[in-house]
């Protein structure tokens, strides 16, 4: 069975690849269970502001001036989200 290791989005492809060789399901950090604790000593840390405003332009997605780091943060994690193909369902 699979190890869920609980990661602050976006995950960088070097990350993912790191934990996935090890064995680990990658689940956005948001829902982590209260208390929990990475058993990786290198656990990513959240994007400063400054990281934010750099991938939200680079995906040219544009953000209020006055936005607060949650604001960035759930633009970018929507961003970041797959597309879905017109016509098709939403996947649970």
């Amino acid at each position: 069975m699979t190890e869920i290791i609980y990661e602050p989005h976006p995950v960088s492809p070097e990350r993912k690849a790191e934990l996935r060789a090890k064995g680990y399901q990658i689940v956005d950090a948001a829902y982590a269970p209260e208390g929990y604790e990475s058993p990786e000593p290198n656990a990513a840390k959240p994007l400063t502001f400054k990281q934010l405003k750099a991938a939200l332009r680079q995906l040219h997605v544009e953000f209020p001036k006055d936005a607060t780091q949650e604001q960035l943060q759930h633009l970018l994690d929507e961003a970041s989200k797959p597309k879905q193909p017109e016509g098709d369902p939403p996947q649970e």
